[in-house]
C-alpha cells in the first residue's frame, strides 16, 4: 500500500518573485489542516504550487507521447526538456541564478528534506531521516520509491498528478478507466503483489507486441513465398519470350556498335570537309582580290589622268559579273573590257590608248593568269562545298539511325526487365524463403504459447488483485458519497463496475477494476449512469473529481496525506460556497496529520472567509502561519502597486467576514 506525502516546511530564498518580508524570502510551515495561499493575479499562487510539485518530482515527468492518457501501458518517466526545467528561471529577470527552494515532507515512516536550484531544478542538498545523502537524482528517487512503497519513480509521479495536486488541467480520474487501473493497484495492493503485477503486465505487453510483429513479418514472408511459387509454376513462356527478346537485343546492339564506329568516322570527315570548304572559300576570295587589284593597277597605268570616280567605275566593269544597271549576271562585259585593256584600247570606245604620250603598261599576261587562278579557286571551292554537304548529310542520316536503334534497345530492355520480374527466384533462393518462413512460423508459435501462458498467469494475478481491491470498494464508496453529499445536493454514488478488456492489442479480455458514476439530476428522479465528463456540468465535474480523489486519499494509506488545490473558486456556485468550504475543511482535519493547501485570489466571494472561519483562522498573514499572504510576500505587480489600498481593504473585509462567520457559528 502506497504512502502519500505530508508536507511540513517550505523555504524559498533568493527568488525575485518572492522577496518576502525584509527580503527574507518565503518560510512556510505547513500545520495540520488548512494552509491558505492568498493573493492577486500575477503574484505567483500557481507558481508556488507548481514549485512544490517540481521539488518533489525533480527534473522528471510522466513520459510518453501523451502522458495524460495511460492507455494500455504502465506509467513511465522521462527527463524534462531544458525549457521545462527553466520554468521558474523564465519568470524572473535574473534567471533565478542563486535562488533555491527547500522542502521537507514526511513519507510513511521517512522524513525527506530536499533542496533544488530554481534555475534548472538541480538537486543541491538531500537528507533522509536527518542523515545527509549524496545530492543526486538517483539517490533521491530511490529514497522516495522506498518510502512511498511504490515500484518505480513513475508511480510516484502518477500519484502526485492524479491524487495530490488539483490543477485546472488535471485528469478527470473518475472517467478514466486506464488511470483508475493503475491508481487502484498502486493504493490497495501490497508492495510485492503490486510489483509482480507490474512485471507481469509489462511482460504481457512486450510479448503481445513481439507476437504482432512476428505475425506481420510472417504474413509478408508468406505472400512473398506464394508469389515465388506462382511464378515458378508459370515461368516457361516468360523465359522463352525473354530469350527471344534478348537475341534481338544482341543483334541490334551489334548494329549499334558498328553504327557508332561509322558515325565517329563520319563526324571526323564532316569536320575535315567543313575546314576544307572554309579554306577553298578563303583561297577563292584571295584570288579574286588579287585579280581586282591587278585590273585597277592596269587602269591606273593606262589612264593616269582620269579621276577616281572613273577609275572606280572601270574597276567595277572589270571585276563584276553582273550588269551595274539591270543586275543581270553575265561575263561578257567584263571579258570585253579585259580584252580591250590587254590590247591597249579604251575599254569603253575601243580607241587606241596613246594620247598624251601615255605609256600603257602591259598587265595582260598577269590578268589572264589571275583570272585563271580565280576560275581554278572557284572550282576547288565548289568541290569542297559539295564534299561538306555530302558529309553533313551522311552524319545526319547516321545520327538518326543511331537514335532509332538506341530507343529500340531501351524499350526492349525495359520489356525484358519487367518479364524478368515475373520469373521465380532461383531454387536456392526459394528454398531460403521456405526455411525462413518455417523458422518464423516456429518462433511465432513459441512466443504465442509463452504469451498465452503469461496471459493466463496475469489473469490469475488480476483475479487476486480484484479481490484485494474489492475489499476497499465499500470504504471508497462511503467516503465518496460523504464528500459528494457535502458538495452537491444531487444523489451521487460510485458504482463498482469492473470492465473487460484485453491486455495488449490481441488476446482474450479479462476483468479489470473500475468505478463509474451514478448521479440524479433535474430530469432524473433516481441516479443514472454518467458515462463521461460531458454528462455533468463543469462545476459538478470538479466537485465529483475532487470528492473521488479525497475518498481515495482517505481510504488509501490510512487517510494520511496532503491535498493541494489551485484556485477552486472559479467554478463555485455562491450558494454552495459554505458547503464546499465545509467539505474541504473536514478533509484537512480528517486525521491529525492531513494537510490541505488551497490557493485563492482576494475576491469578494465567500469561499476564503468560509474556509478561514471553519479552519479557525482569524488573523492575517504574519500573525497566523496558516495564511501565506502573497500581497505582502510576493513582488507586487503594476496592478497591486497602483491599487494597494483597495487590495488591503479587500483583505480586511475577507478576515472581517471570516470572524463574522465564526461568531455566527459559535452563536455569538
Amino acid at each position: 500500500m502506497a504512502h502519500f506525502p505530508v508536507l511540513l516546511h517550505l523555504a524559498v530564498a533568493g527568488y525575485a518573485l518572492y522577496p518576502g518580508r525584509d527580503s527574507g524570502g518565503l518560510d512556510i510551515s505547513f500545520e495540520p489542516g488548512l494552509t491558505m495561499v492568498m493573493g492577486a493575479n500575477g503574484l505567483g499562487k500557481t507558481t508556488l504550487i507548481t514549485m512544490i510539485r517540481d521539488t518533489m518530482s525533480g527534473p522528471t515527468e510522466l513520459g510518453g507521447r501523451d502522458a495524460r492518457r495511460l492507455g494500455n501501458r504502465v506509467p513511465e518517466s522521462s527527463n524534462m526538456s531544458p525549457t521545462r526545467r527553466r520554468t521558474f528561471a523564465r519568470r524572473v529577470s535574473d534567471g533565478a541564478i542563486g535562488a533555491h527552494v527547500e522542502l521537507r515532507f514526511a513519507l510513511g515512516d521517512s522524513l525527506i528534506q530536499v533542496r533544488r536550484a530554481l534555475a534548472d531544478l538541480t538537486i543541491t542538498s538531500l537528507e533522509i531521516n536527518g542523515e545527509r545523502r549524496d545530492p543526486s537524482e538517483p539517490q533521491y528517487q530511490a529514497a522516495v520509491v522506498e518510502a512511498a512503497a511504490v515500484g518505480v519513480f513513475a508511480e510516484w509521479l502518477l500519484m502526485l498528478e492524479l491524487l495530490v495536486f488539483f490543477f485546472e488541467d488535471r485528469r478527470a480520474l473518475v472517467w478514466d478507466q486506464s488511470a483508475q487501473l493503475q491508481v487502484l493497484r498502486l493504493l490497495f495492493l501490497e508492495s510485492d503483489l503490486s510489483r509482480e503485477w507490474v512485471e507481469r503486465y509489462k511482460r504481457v505487453l512486450s510479448l503481445d507486441s513481439l507476437v504482432r510483429n512476428l505475425r506481420y513479418t510472417l504474413n509478408v514472408q508468406t505472400k512473398a513465398l506464394e508469389v515465388g511459387l506462382r511464378k515458378a509454376a508459370s515461368a516457361g513462356g516468360a523465359r522463352e519470350t525473354i530469350a527471344s527478346l534478348q537475341a534481338i537485343q544482341a543483334g541490334e546492339q551489334s548494329q549499334l556498335d558498328d553504327l557508332e564506329e561509322r558515325l565517329e568516322e563520319a563526324l571526323k570527315e564532316r569536320e575535315r570537309s567543313r575546314l576544307q570548304a572554309l579554306r577553298g572559300q578563303q583561297e577563292l576570295e584571295d584570288a579574286m582580290r588579287a585579280l581586282e587589284h591587278a585590273q585597277l593597277m592596269e587602269i591606273s597605268s593606262a589612264f593616269p589622268s582620269i579621276n577616281e570616280t572613273a577609275k572606280y567605275l572601270l574597276g567595277q566593269l572589270v571585276s563584276e559579273r553582273a550588269c551595274l544597271v539591270c543586275g543581270t549576271e553575265t561575263d561578257s562585259l567584263s571579258a570585253t573590257v579585259a580584252r580591250r585593256l590587254a590590247r591597249k584600247r579604251c575599254p569603253v570606245c575601243a580607241s587606241v590608248m596613246d594620247a598624251d604620250g601615255a605609256t600603257v603598261a602591259s598587265f595582260g599576261v598577269s590578268i589572264t593568269q589571275l583570272t585563271a587562278q580565280v576560275d581554278q579557286a572557284k572550282i576547288a571551292a565548289d568541290s569542297a562545298a559539295g564534299a561538306r554537304i555530302s558529309a553533313e548529310h551522311e552524319c545526319k542520316e547516321l545520327i538518326a539511325r543511331n537514335a532509332a536503334l538506341n530507343a529500340s534497345i531501351t524499350r526492349r530492355a525495359s520489356e525484358i526487365s519487367e518479364l524478368i520480374k515475373t520469373l521465380p527466384p532461383g531454387e536456392q533462393v526459394l528454398e531460403g524463403y521456405q526455411q525462413e518462413h518455417r523458422r518464423y512460423s516456429a518462433l511465432l508459435a513459441q512466443n504465442q504459447e509463452e504469451l498465452n501462458e503469461e496471459r493466463a498467469e496475469f489473469g490469475r494475478l488480476q483475479e487476486t488483485a480484484n479481490m484485494t481491491i474489492a475489499t476497499k470498494v465499500a470504504a471508497v464508496q462511503g467516503a465518496f458519497e460523504r464528500y459528494a453529499r457535502g458538495f452537491l445536493l444531487e444523489d451521487c454514488r460510485l458504482a463498482w463496475s469492473p470492465y473487460r478488456d484485453s491486455v495488449g492489442q490481441t488476446g482474450p479480455s479479462i476483468e479489470l477494476p473500475s468505478f463509474e458514476l451514478d448521479m440524479s439530476g433535474a430530469s432524473f428522479e433516481s441516479p443514472v449512469r454518467r458515462s463521461g465528463p460531458e454528462a455533468v456540468s463543469e462545476s459538478q465535474r470538479e466537485f465529483i473529481d475532487l470528492a473521488f480523489k479525497m475518498a481515495l486519499i482517505e481510504v488509501g494509506s490510512s487517510g494520511v496525506g496532503t491535498l493541494l488545490i489551485d484556485a477552486p473558486e472559479s467554478s463555485l456556485d455562491a450558494v454552495f460556497v459554505g458547503r464546499a468550504a465545509d467539505v474541504l475543511t473536514k478533509f484537512g482535519v480528517n486525521t491529525p496529520s492531513n494537510r490541505l493547501i488551497v490557493t485563492s485570489n482576494l475576491i469578494d466571494g465567500d469561499l476564503v472567509p468560509h474556509l478561514l472561519s471553519k479552519a479557525d483562522v482569524r488573523e492575517a498573514s504574519g500573525l497566523d502561519g496558516r495564511v501565506v499572504d502573497l500581497l505582502d510576500l510576493a513582488a507586487p505587480t503594476a496592478a497591486v502597486a497602483q491599487n494597494r489600498a483597495e487590495y488591503e481593504q479587500v483583505r480586511q473585509d475577507v478576515f472581517a467576514r471570516a470572524r463574522e462567520l465564526a461568531a455566527r457559528a459559535d452563536g455569538v
